[in-house]
């Protein structure tokens, strides 16, 4: 149980979680298509407030623009969902290896003591592949990465923050659809 193996792990986390960073960074951020879907939601997302911040919002013309307006930016969405697919399979894959690495690296061998024996939920993932007789205050390698990882994640979601192509989610699609289907029944 040596400090430099909780060092190297915590190196190995923080290494590939910039890896991941980058490939989404590479693969989506910086793509054309990403650019253009992202200033056309902005346009559209602008366009769309003018409209419901209007005094005209009662009238059935408005309306229509502001239906056609969340079916454009649905539609924005579902086209930059696709570009962001790609980088979650390269991050994926990147994910999977690297936590292969971790395993066949520091396989069986103790990195860490907890002040603290975990309790059951946690125990079977902070001792994953230790042997039986380790210390039942033993940390795995994996654990500590996992940890790292969740850390370092957030982290880059602060420092590098990435723009979103915004526009209603699935929860006011659905509301919305209610109410229009709930007017149509009415008339």
């Amino acid at each position: 149980m040596a400090v430099a193996d909780l060092i190297s792990v915590l190196i190995y986390a923080a290494v590939v979680n910039g890896l991941t960073e980058f490939v989404q960074y590479y693969f989506v951020l910086s793509t054309e298509a990403h650019k253009t879907s992202q200033a056309a939601a902005d346009r559209v997302l602008a366009n769309l407030d003018v409209l419901k911040t209007s005094s005209k919002i009662e009238k059935k013309n408005t309306q229509r623009q502001i239906t056609s307006l969340e079916k454009q930016l649905t539609t924005i969405r579902a086209a930059n969902s696709g570009l962001q697919m790609r980088a979650a399979f390269m991050s994926a894959l990147i994910l999977l290896i690297a936590f292969t690495q971790i395993n066949s690296l520091y396989g069986g061998v103790a990195v860490a003591k907890l002040p603290f024996e975990p309790i059951s939920v946690f125990r079977s993932m902070a001792r994953r592949g230790l042997p039986d007789d380790a210390a039942p205050n033993a940390c795995s390698a994996t654990f500590i990465y996992v940890l790292a990882s969740m850390v370092f994640k957030q982290l880059a979601a602060i420092l590098f923050p990435k723009q979103v192509v915004k526009g209603p989610g699935i929860w006011e699609q659905a509301s919305n659809m209610a109410e229009r289907l709930a007017g149509a029944v009415e008339k």
